[in-house]
């Protein structure tokens, strides 16, 4: 509004926004321990539903991620390795470092022991859920523990890993077969599950959401699959057989080239002279 031509600073309008103590018919409250201090049933994932990233999860693929024999995921989790770390971390895919990133927890980020997950059905939502039993370990286990004892504070959890996807036009939304499960990181600042948060636990004290995934894509029936501008030097061809389950792993790089008017050389990108043979013989990774 303007009053005698000078506007006034927010016309009045005056409000405050708060932590909704009551969502779902979910109320925030105290995360509860067990005796051996682990909180229980933490939601960290929902089976089979559309995410708010407008992501679909392949339920048997992620299932088999969980509970196969086979998978790196359930072999760290039977043996008692598996861990979290707080919030998700920065994966620079075009470095030599990202991929190893992705795929390898940071002890220094490390801010719990997951001990148990299991796959349960929320009944008054009449959806499935993943859930771990976790507490806090590591230099951000203190954090880990506080925000869940804190009655004030929702936690979020979101997954990590790697994915094949393929993305339906007429729905929008992106569907995707999980292939490779890390673990769930906690702490992030919005999980693309609404419902894998503290307030969908259990066992609260009552009060009163990337994905980050790095997508693969196949570009063409059969077994191989392709990456741009990914390094691979931390692992081995049967590590990388295992991970993607292929048998054969392309690192494509993709070198755009012009012709020179005057010489009719088909030049690199970077217009230093060099042809473009010369420039995929000599590639950087």
């Amino acid at each position: 509004m303007i009053m005698n031509g000078i506007p006034t600073p927010n016309d009045g309008v005056y409000f405050t926004i708060s932590t909704a103590v009551v969502d779902d018919n979910r109320k925030l409250g105290k995360a509860v321990r067990d005796k051996d201090g682990y909180f229980t049933d933490i939601p960290v994932a929902v089976l089979g539903t559309v995410t708010r990233n407008m992501t679909q999860y392949d339920t048997p693929a992620f299932l088999k991620q969980i509970k196969g024999p086979d998978t790196s995921f359930y072999k760290r989790l039977e043996e008692g390795t598996l861990h979290s770390e707080w919030g998700h971390p920065f994966v620079d895919m075009n470095s030599t470092t990202g991929m190893a990133r992705l795929m390898n927890l940071d002890p220094q980020k490390k801010c719990n022991h997951i001990r148990s997950i299991s796959v349960k059905k929320l009944n008054d939502l009449n959806i499935d859920i993943v859930t771990m039993d976790a507490k806090g370990a590591g230099p951000y286990g203190a954090y880990f523990d506080e925000i869940m004892l804190d009655p004030t504070m929702n936690a979020a959890f979101s997954l990590r890993g790697i994915s094949k996807a393929m993305f339906n036009k007429s729905t929008g939304v992106t569907h995707k077969e999980l292939i490779n499960l890390v673990t769930f990181d906690s702490g992030v600042a919005s999980g693309g599950f609404k419902e894998a948060s503290k307030r969908y636990m259990e066992s609260v004290e009552s009060l009163g959401y990337v994905s980050e995934e790095i997508v693969s894509r196949k570009i063409e029936q059969g077994d191989v699959m392709i990456f741009r501008e990914v390094a691979m030097e931390a692992f081995t061809d049967t590590e990388l057989n295992e991970i993607f389950k292929a048998k054969k792993v392309v690192i494509g790089t993709k070198i755009t080239g012009f012709v020179d008017s005057k010489s009719g050389v088909i030049l690199d990108e970077r217009g230093d002279g060099r042809s473009l043979f010369h420039s995929f013989m000599k590639v950087r990774r």
